[in-house]
């Protein structure tokens, strides 16, 4: 059984200023070549809003440069990392503003598209956290005004929150809709206290994609293996759920300047744990 694995856009370039996780201007173009030579399959790409005005995503030329650089190294995008509407949420704002959060929503759905990448994820964490019912009703509302789009253009919408899994998955079933999936962070959720093996098990029916990192229970990203993701019971799950879909590697920066070595230490600790489990990774 085989699997696909990718890495998060910008882990194979050294950080930019103080951000730990924002589009590489400089270097984006290499993170293509790079993760070819690494064996891995896909970039995700990174949408946030300090970059916003320079990344080739939003604009004609610039797509036409991606997918220049996708046909030359083999190296395609897998989803959109929605970072943006972290900072600018589809909660707690209405009227025009909401309007033009969804609307911008719809032209980035629409340009993967145009790329064929199959999903983008919007995260509802940290400041875009759901903290109450009103806020889930309005977040539910704001996904069923966009999601018959994706439907229409093929694209996938997934989603990270940090709502109980068991509410969660009442989200989900409450908006019934077959283009809304999950992207489950294994790091994220050792970090709120959950428990992993519940949460696949739970999910199990909405899993499109998985991001792989460690942190501390109620801290930040520490190397895989450091923190309090539980990795044996989440893989375990995983292969017994028979999840089949893609694993991005969303790991701890280390030393700078090392951003190769660290990649194929973390690629060899994912596949350590699918091999466990029955799986391969070849690359495509």
């Amino acid at each position: 059984m085989t699997v696909r694995l990718g890495i998060i856009q910008g882990r194979l370039s050294p950080p930019v200023g103080q951000h730990f996780q924002i589009f590489p201007a400089a270097g984006w173009k290499d993170e293509f070549a790079c993760a070819r030579e690494l064996g891995l399959d896909y970039i995700e790409w990174v949408l946030d809003a300090v970059t916003l005005d320079e990344t080739p995503l939003l604009k004609a030329a610039g797509r036409d440069e991606i997918r220049r650089v996708m046909d030359e190294t083999g190296t395609h995008v897998w989803a959109v990392c929605g970072d943006y509407f972290r900072d600018v949420p589809l909660i707690r704002v209405a009227g025009s503003e909401l309007e033009t959060r969804l609307n911008f929503l719809k032209d980035v759905i629409g340009y993967c598209a145009e790329l064929e990448i199959p999903s983008v994820m919007i995260p509802f964490v940290d400041h875009a956290a759901m903290a109450d019912e009103d806020e889930i009703s309005q977040a539910r509302n704001a996904l069923r005004t966009v999601l018959p789009f994706a439907e229409e253009r093929g694209v996938t919408v997934t989603l990270e929150t940090a709502l109980d899994a068991e509410r969660y998955k009442r989200f989900l079933e409450e908006i019934n809709h077959p283009s809304l999936r999950v992207t489950y962070d294994i790091g994220d959720c050792a970090s709120l206290g959950h428990d992993l093996r519940e949460d696949v098990y739970l999910l199990r029916d909405f899993i499109h994609t998985v991001h792989v990192k460690d942190r501390k229970r109620g801290g930040g990203t520490v190397v895989p293996g450091a923190g309090d993701a539980d990795f044996d019971a989440v893989f375990a799950a995983l292969a017994e759920i028979g999840y089949r879909g893609p694993y991005t590697l969303q790991c701890a920066r280390e030393t700078p300047g090392e951003e190769i070595q660290t990649a194929r230490k973390n690629i060899a600790f994912v596949k350590n744990y699918l091999t466990q489990h029955g799986f391969q990774h070849e690359i495509g």
